[in-house]
């Protein structure tokens, strides 16, 4: 009755059945099925209980309890605990199957326990390594912690099991360039765009790499063809404003890029800087200041924001803030020859 849609039936069938054999495994995890089709979690969770108790499950039974348990802690935080040591136990009776250390890595990188999700995910590409999955929450998981070299180190194995894994590729294009190693980032980008003409993500930092490469036309070309799939993309057109504004081209078609990736993302630290910057090639410096101030204090920002936003103040004449958030980004990029000249010019 279950597997024919009639559950009204299936479930009159279940409760006659679970009055006689009250701990029946297999009758509870139907039983169970029927209240989770439902949204009925209060139910399904007291005959689950049931089946848990029960230590001879096969792995693809505890394996679709732990997913149940996974989906409901998504809307109730207080039973991530309790599925944590689901799949922990699950991994404890069957060690070489990658789908609970996978999720095991998922719940400890969202409690903050990295190096466990580190172990989680390493032991999860060892049993599997043909599944992608694995590699790119390993490699993720370096690339957040920004250990470019061991999340290179990562992707560059994975690519020998999947050489032909789109996001192996993207993940390993995306890293080499967050580590300036643009040459490397735009041949596998290049081929992850090969892969998949028509992903985003992947046309965008493709345009981004070409850009570092002062491959221009090649950049243009990317983000054309990634605004051709979606016009209104707020990534793509960030970038290509950017971009754009940096060579003094079509600046009134990069403050309109700019401004409708700023509707879409209003509080976007990367997305306020670009239109400030814009506005700063416009000689706006008044109006400059407030988007790229507004981009330093959300947070977190790179030091070409913060180079920039010394570069706003020294225009408006304010040298002691411009030396201030100058010397905040030579201190993220200590390697930048021209922007120690200026520190030492004082000046623009």
């Amino acid at each position: 009755y279950v597997r024919a849609r009639q559950p009204e039936k299936a479930q009159e069938l279940l409760t006659d059945l679970l009055e006689k054999n009250p701990t029946d495994a297999n009758m509870n995890a139907a039983m169970a099925e029927l209240y989770l089709q439902k949204n009925d979690w209060k139910n399904a969770e007291r005959h689950l209980s049931v089946v848990l108790k029960n230590d001879t499950l096969e792995a693809d039974v505890r394996f679709r309890i732990g997913i149940a348990y996974y989906s409901q802690s998504q809307k109730d935080s207080s039973l991530l605990s309790k599925t944590y040591d689901l799949f922990k136990k699950f991994t404890k009776q069957y060690p070489a199957d990658w789908r609970a250390l996978l999720y095991c890595g998922v719940i400890a990188r969202a409690s903050k326990e990295d190096s466990s999700a580190q172990i989680y995910f390493t032991r999860a590409t060892q049993v599997a390594n043909w599944n992608p999955d694995t590699w790119w929450q390993l490699g993720w998981l370096f690339f957040d912690k920004q250990n470019f070299n061991e999340a290179i180190t990562v992707m560059e194995k994975a690519k020998q099991y999947l050489p032909n894994e789109f996001r192996v590729h993207l993940l390993l294009g995306i890293v080499y360039s967050r580590a300036q190693r643009n040459q490397e980032a735009r041949i596998a980008l290049e081929r992850a765009v090969e892969l998949n003409p028509n992903d985003l993500n992947a046309l965008s930092s493709l345009g981004l790499t070409y850009d570092a490469l002062k491959m221009h036309a090649e950049s243009d070309s990317s983000y054309e063809r990634a605004l051709r799939i979606d016009s209104t993309y707020p990534l793509v057109l960030n970038n290509y404003a950017y971009s754009l504004s940096e060579r003094g081209l079509h600046l009134e078609r990069a403050v309109t890029m700019s401004k409708t990736s700023l509707q879409k993302d209003s509080l976007n630290p990367s997305y306020l800087d670009t239109y400030g910057w814009i506005l700063f090639q416009n000689k706006k410096y008044e109006e400059a200041l407030i988007y790229i101030k507004k981009a330093v204090d959300l947070g977190e920002v790179s030091a070409v924001v913060l180079e920039h936003l010394g570069d706003v103040y020294a225009k408006l004449h304010k040298l002691d803030d411009a030396k201030k958030y100058w010397n905040k980004a030579l201190e993220l990029d200590k390697k930048n020859a021209a922007l120690q000249s200026k520190i030492e010019r004082g000046t623009l």
